[in-house]
């Protein structure tokens, strides 16, 4: 499986950025989870080397969002506008993270991503590669 743009926050080792976006290849023909950040950035783990995988979904809604889309539905379309514009700006926002713990060179980290909507799928992924 691939994954895309996958907001990173951290956990691999250098020569990989701090945080910003990477792509995940679960590669279970070679036994690999593979993550490239840009064109020159790729590291790979074996099986063995990849402990657990877990996962925390989250959805946050912002309430500041919902006020303005009231005020400015109200302003266009009276009151059905301030609802529907209410609705509108409270969407929620899928904040989703992944937890991959690894072994690297004798030292244990946590890859830590924000995996947004793709979270089930990449937990899915990944824990159906460990075992």
């Amino acid at each position: 499986m691939y994954f895309s743009n996958v907001k990173y926050l951290g956990g691999l080792p250098h020569p990989f950025d701090a945080t910003g976006n990477i792509d995940i290849v679960v590669n279970h023909q070679s036994n690999q989870l593979i993550f490239r950040q840009g064109s020159s950035k790729n590291i790979s783990f074996s099986k063995q080397e990849v402990t657990d995988v877990s996962t925390d979904i989250k959805h946050d809604r912002s309430i500041g969002k919902g006020v303005t889309g009231y005020v400015i539905g109200r302003m266009i379309a009276s009151n059905a506008g301030g609802l529907i514009g209410a609705a509108i700006g409270a969407r929620r926002k899928d904040v989703s993270m992944v937890y991959i713990r690894i072994t690297w060179n004798s030292r244990q980290s946590t890859v830590v991503l924000n995996a947004g909507k793709k979270a089930w799928d990449m937990y899915a992924a990944i824990n159906s590669f460990i075992f």
